[in-house]
């Protein structure tokens, strides 16, 4: 393949995985959510777009899947695995405390680690957005923020 070719690739495998995850959400609205977002990780100075599964489980516990495409030349991915705990809700914020697993690729580097971090929730009648500050806990831990709105 040529750099033409595998990019394009990439969009394709990207948008496959969204309207995926649009589908199976709307198949479930009431046990699994959705959400897409931006993730930005510090250390590398990279942007990503990011997908997301969450499933509740009883009132306090939310168990997640996230899936990260890196924008940039090389291939670069990352899925996070995470429990959260339903904390406190003040208002429209919500304070859910996360710990979870990160997988990342980024060309021939590979790592998986422990993360951990805050998810807060702001809701409107129409929307419901979220921020998620974290770190990835590796031998040089990285600060991890994503946000966006799930549905």
């Amino acid at each position: 393949f040529n750099a033409k070719t595998e990019e394009i690739m990439r969009y394709k495998i990207f948008f496959v995985f969204f309207m995926g995850l649009f589908l199976c959400v709307n198949e479930a609205k009431s046990q699994v959510h959705g959400a897409v977002g931006m993730n930005f990780l510090f250390s590398d100075f990279k942007l990503g777009l990011q997908g997301r599964i969450m499933k509740d489980l009883g009132e306090r516990f939310v168990i997640s899947g996230t899936f990260t495409y890196y924008l940039e030349k090389s291939t670069s991915i990352a899925f996070d695995f995470d429990a959260r705990y339903r904390l406190i809700r003040i208002g429209a914020v919500g304070f859910e405390p996360l710990l979870g697993i990160n997988i990342r690729r980024f060309d021939e580097f590979g790592d998986t680690s422990m993360n951990a971090g805050l998810f807060m929730t702001y809701e409107t009648d129409k929307l419901t957005v979220y921020f998620e500050p974290k770190y990835i806990l590796d031998s040089k831990p990285v600060f991890v923020f994503s946000t966006g709105f799930y549905f």
